[in-house]
């Protein structure tokens, strides 16, 4: 039952469909032998753990951040460098901005 609980509520977060990408993308990168491929996978183990026990949790905004730099370089990933991506958070005094 738990489990069960706990698969609709990945779902609720991120869509099946972006792991199955992720995780071709991944094959990809091993097929390579890319020095991406690891960074990638912990980003991809980081995302999972957040969606499954940090979720329902309060976080900080850094974290909430960190979460959402992940998802934003695991789509550019998929999508490669025809798509551009900004992203821009400020936090304390600390302002951060990646383009991809």
């Amino acid at each position: 039952m738990q489990l069960g609980m706990e698969l609709k509520f990945l779902r609720s977060q991120i869509s099946p469909h972006f792991l199955f990408n992720t995780l071709t993308n991944l094959v990809f990168l091993a097929r390579k032998k890319s020095d991406r491929l690891e960074t990638s996978l912990l980003m991809l183990s980081n995302l999972m753990r957040y969606m499954l026990y940090d979720a329902g949790k309060k976080i900080s905004l850094k974290q909430e951040i960190e979460y959402l730099e992940s998802y934003v370089a695991l789509q550019k990933l998929r999508f490669g460098p025809d798509v551009k991506i900004a992203f821009i958070a400020e936090l304390s005094a600390r302002r951060h901005k990646l383009q991809y």
